[in-house]
C-alpha cells in the first residue's frame, strides 16, 4: 500500500475540461494509482505557477516529480514510462487515422463541445467553474467571479472559431461527428476495433461534457446508443476491456466517414498555420519564441465570416499527425493509406512537409532553427501542394490564463 502511494500520479483536473475529462479516463484504462485535485484559485497559486509559466489544466504530476501539461506530452511520457500493451497500433496508415482523429477531437471538437455545452448552461456551467474555483467563497461570490471567468472563456472560444455566429455550424458539427460514430460502432467496439487508442480517449473527453444530451433530449444532438456504450467502455479500466487492435490493413468505411470529418475540420487550419509559422519565421530571423497567435484567417459563419486566430499549437499537433506518412512504410500499408487518403479528401497530403518545424519545449512553442531549411524548390513544391490541398476542399465543410482551464 505504501508503494502504491509513493507510486502515484497526480492529476489536477477543471470543471468543464475535456483535456481533463481525456487524461482521467486514460489514467483509468492505464488502471495506474492517480490521486485527482481540483484547479482551484488555491492550487493554482501554490502548485501550478511555481512549476510553469502558465495555467493550463490538466497538469499531471509523475511519481518522479515531473510536471507535464499538454495532454499528448502526458501519454507519451506514462507510455515510455509505465509496462503494459501500447496505446498506439502498428500500420502506420492506422497511426495517421488515430492521430488525425486525436488531434480533431483535441483542437476542434473539444471547444466546440465547451461552446456547445455553455452556451446551453451557461447559468448552471458558470457556477460549477465559479464553486470549483473558489470554493471557500459564498455563493454570491462565486457567481459572480463565475460571470468573468464565463466571459474570458467565451472570448477564447470566439476566437478559435467558435460563437454566437458560428453557433448552427457548431451544432452541425456535433451531429456529423456523432453520426459517424453511431454508424462506426454498430460494427467496432472502439475507433481501431477491440482496443481503445489515443484518438478514442480524445473523442471522449470532448463528448463525455454532452454524456448526458446523447439520450435525445437535447434536440439539436441524435440519439446515439452506440456511441453511448462506446464512451462507457472507454471509461472503463485495461482489465475490463482487453482486446486488439484492427489486424486488416484496409481501413473500414465507417472508419474512413470519421476520418473525413476530422480532415474536413482539422486540416485546412492546420495546412494556413504551417503558412503562417513560416512567414512569421521570415520576418522575424534568428527569434525561436512564437507568439500565442500568429494570426487570423477567414471561417465560414451561420451567416457570411467570421475569422479564427491562428495558433502555434496547430502546427506542433499537425506534425504529430502526418509523421507516419514520411516513414519508409511496407508497400501494403503505403497503398492503404494512398487509399485513406484519396477517401478523406487530401490525397496529396503525404506529400507536404512544414517549411519550419515547431517544437514544444518548457511549455512553449518555438520554432527549431537547427532543422534544415527547405531548398528554394522544396519551398515552391510545398506550397503549391498547400494550395492544392486547400483547393480541393473549398466549399467543404469546414483571464487568458483561466479560459486555458477548460480549453487545454
Amino acid at each position: 500500500m505504501q508503494e502504491t502511494a509513493m507510486r502515484a500520479y497526480k492529476l489536477i483536473t477543471a470543471f468543464g475540461s475535456p483535456a481533463s475529462n481525456k487524461v482521467r479516463a486514460y489514467l483509468r484504462w492505464r488502471d495506474l494509482p492517480f490521486r485527482e485535485t481540483a484547479a482551484t484559485a488555491l492550487v493554482l497559486k501554490s502548485e501550478v505557477r511555481p512549476r510553469l509559466k502558465n495555467v493550463k489544466v490538466p497538469v499531471l504530476v509523475t511519481p518522479s516529480h515531473e510536471t507535464l501539461q499538454d495532454s499528448r506530452l502526458i501519454f507519451d511520457a506514462v507510455e515510455k514510462s509505465e509496462p503494459g500493451e501500447p496505446l498506439s497500433p502498428k500500420y502506420g496508415h492506422h497511426r495517421f487515422a488515430m492521430g488525425l482523429i486525436e488531434a480533431f477531437g483535441d483542437e476542434v471538437l473539444a471547444p466546440a463541445a465547451v461552446y456547445h455545452f455553455w452556451s446551453g448552461n451557461i447559468a448552471a456551467a458558470a457556477g460549477g467553474l465559479g464553486a470549483m474555483v473558489y470554493p471557500g467563497l459564498e455563493p454570491d461570490l462565486q457567481r459572480r467571479y463565475a460571470r468573468i471567468l464565463s466571459g474570458q472563456l467565451m472570448n477564447a472560444l470566439e476566437q478559435r472559431g467558435f460563437s454566437a455566429r458560428t453557433a448552427r455550424r457548431t451544432r452541425a458539427l456535433l451531429q456529423r461527428t456523432i453520426a459517424a460514430l453511431e454508424t462506426h460502432f454498430q460494427s467496432s467496439r472502439f475507433l481501431l476495433e477491440d482496443r481503445p487508442c489515443s484518438a478514442d480517449f480524445s473523442l471522449f473527453g470532448a463528448l463525455a461534457l454532452l454524456r448526458e444530451l446523447l439520450d435525445g433530449s437535447d434536440r439539436t444532438l441524435p440519439d446515439s446508443p452506440n456511441v453511448r456504450r462506446w464512451m462507457a467502455d472507454v471509461n472503463a479500466p485495461w482489465d475490463q476491456v482487453g482486446g486488439r487492435y484492427r489486424k486488416a490493413y484496409a481501413v473500414p468505411e465507417s472508419l474512413a466517414a470519421v476520418c473525413e470529418v476530422a480532415a474536413g475540420a482539422f486540416l485546412p487550419e492546420a495546412l494556413e498555420t504551417c503558412g503562417a509559422v513560416t512567414e512569421w519565421a521570415e520576418c522575424n530571423p534568428g527569434r525561436i519564441n512564437l507568439p500565442a497567435r500568429l494570426g487570423k484567417r477567414k471561417i465560414p459563419a451561420d451567416e457570411g465570416e467570421t475569422v479564427q486566430q491562428l495558433r502555434p499549437a496547430t502546427q506542433w499537433v499537425f506534425q504529430r499527425v502526418i509523421a507516419p506518412l514520411h516513414e519508409d512504410l511496407p508497400d501494403a500499408q503505403r497503398r492503404a493509406g494512398e487509399e485513406l487518403l484519396g477517401a478523406i479528401g487530401f490525397k496529396r497530403l503525404a506529400e507536404f512537409r512544414p517549411e519550419r518545424d515547431v517544437l514544444q519545449e518548457h511549455h512553449e512553442f518555438t520554432v527549431n532553427l537547427k532543422a534544415a531549411l527547405p531548398s528554394r524548390e522544396e519551398s515552391e513544391a510545398s506550397r503549391e501542394v498547400t494550395g492544392a490541398l486547400l483547393k480541393a476542399r473549398e466549399g467543404a465543410e469546414a483571464t487568458r490564463d483561466l479560459d486555458r482551464m477548460i480549453l487545454g
